[in-house]
């Protein structure tokens, strides 16, 4: 990003810009260390791809119960990430699925899910998708 454009920023906005890398730094390393993620939503897959993920991108809302999401995710993965959204629903998905994914074996890094439930509250974010919206503020400027 051009340095007259970051002179043009607010404190504020720098702050939401470097969260922004962050977050994009986060995807890279979980490209690199995770076999898939977990989220709710068609918008929250559509975010994370925009955010440069690679690795397969699973939808709790695919029509599948939990147990067969599970399922399918200890038949395939050893290593994944779940990054539903950080409120009320999304917390309750998160745990209901790591218990049952832990319980068949798969190991749930719950560091990712925290650094970027972390790096959202700073920049006020609860949803996943608002990440996209996020993008779109910090970069419609440019």
């Amino acid at each position: 990003m051009p340095s007259i454009y970051l002179n043009r920023l607010s404190k504020e906005e720098r702050r939401k810009l470097e969260i922004y890398r962050d977050l994009e730094s986060l995807a890279y390393e979980m490209n690199l260390t995770l076999d898939a993620v977990i989220v709710e939503g068609t918008h929250d897959k559509a975010t994370l791809k925009s955010l440069g993920f690679k690795i397969p991108i699973l939808q709790v809302s695919c029509g599948r119960t939990f147990n067969q999401i599970v399922d399918d995710v200890v038949e395939k993965f050893k290593k994944v990430a779940v990054l539903t959204d950080f409120d009320e629903e999304g917390e309750r998905i998160s745990r209901k699925l790591t218990e049952l994914m832990e319980r068949g074996g798969v190991k749930v890094d719950s560091f990712y899910r925290n650094s970027f439930k972390k790096l959202m509250k700073e920049a006020g974010l609860t949803t996943l998708e608002s990440i996209y919206t996020l993008k779109q503020e910090l970069f419609s400027r440019t």
